[in-house]
């Protein structure tokens, strides 16, 4: 099963994410890795007409322990 038609796009900063979804707002949906909303869009149960990955945000992949000895993830 073939994925429908979207648009891709992969800012690298979260100012050019917020951007991106002030921008397509509703027709936009965020993608992580895709594990779950791939093969709900082949499977047609969603059909954004945008997809903005979050992969090339660097603010967003880490992870740390701060002085509290929590775990941080992400922004």
């Amino acid at each position: 099963m073939r994925l429908p038609h979207f648009q891709y796009h992969a800012p690298k900063t979260i100012e050019a994410l917020a951007s991106f979804k002030e921008r397509y707002g509703n027709q936009a949906l965020i993608m992580g890795g895709g594990t779950e909303l791939l093969p709900r869009m082949k499977l047609r149960l969603i059909n954004p007409e945008h997809i903005i990955s979050v992969l090339n945000i660097k603010e967003l992949g880490k992870i740390k322990i701060n002085k509290e000895k929590e775990i941080e993830i992400g922004a």
